[in-house]
């Protein structure tokens, strides 16, 4: 009974919303900033709130998105969902919000990775190993988070990951990489044949950077 008084209810407030929209009255803007706002009502009515509100692009409306992309509480979904629905908009104050909202976004997505890593770290289930390695790899992220990678690819015991990684020591910007690398070849490759790896890489490396020069 709860259940369908509660589906009921939201039924209604998306009923009254699309209702809202469909008037043009501006007197309806503020009730639609108000359910576009307001935590308490059901995300896919906020939604429709919003997208009627982005055709409007009243400086009201406009301060209300941006106050909504700068606050950390709001809902990451609904957030998403206002960038597109505000499209090219390019007033100064909502670029500034935008900015902000990536900025929090990447610090929110490092954070979430920083922790993944150090979780997996013990992890030596051969469904990571893909992962791990496009993070030890790629020039995209943090250069400590690059690190924890190539240590977390010696739980594998999979000496072919070298073919890919050893490589990365022949670039100049991969430099601060070579303790993990060394230790990775090592940990897979203890014999002769990683230190001939190393050593191979190395003195390539030497002509790469000579060759720049």
């Amino acid at each position: 009974l709860y259940q369908a008084s509660r589906e009921s209810h939201f039924r209604m407030q998306r009923m009254l919303t699309q209702a809202l929209g469909g008037i043009g009255d501006e007197k309806a803007i503020p009730v639609l900033m108000n359910i576009a706002a307001d935590p308490e009502v059901e995300l896919a009515t906020r939604n429709v709130a919003i997208e009627i509100l982005a055709e409007k692009r009243t400086p009201e409306i406009i301060a209300m998105f941006a106050d909504m992309l700068g606050d950390p509480a709001t809902n990451l979904q609904l957030r998403d969902f206002a960038l597109r629905a505000m499209g090219d908009i390019k007033e100064e104050r909502l670029v500034l919000a935008l900015l902000e909202t990536y900025q929090l976004g990447r610090q929110e997505y490092y954070s979430l990775l920083n922790t993944l890593l150090t979780a997996l770290g013990e992890f030596d289930d051969p469904v990571i190993k893909p992962t791990m390695l496009e993070i030890a790899l790629s020039h995209d992220f943090p250069l400590s988070f690059r690190k924890q990678a190539v240590t977390n690819l010696a739980n594998f015991n999979d000496p072919t990951v070298l073919d890919q990684v050893i490589p990365l020591l022949e670039e100049a910007e991969n430099y601060h990489l070579r303790m993990e690398i060394s230790a990775l070849a090592e940990a897979l490759l203890p014999g002769p044949e990683g230190k001939e790896l190393l050593r191979r890489a190395a003195l390539r490396a030497a002509k790469t950077w000579e060759g720049e020069q």
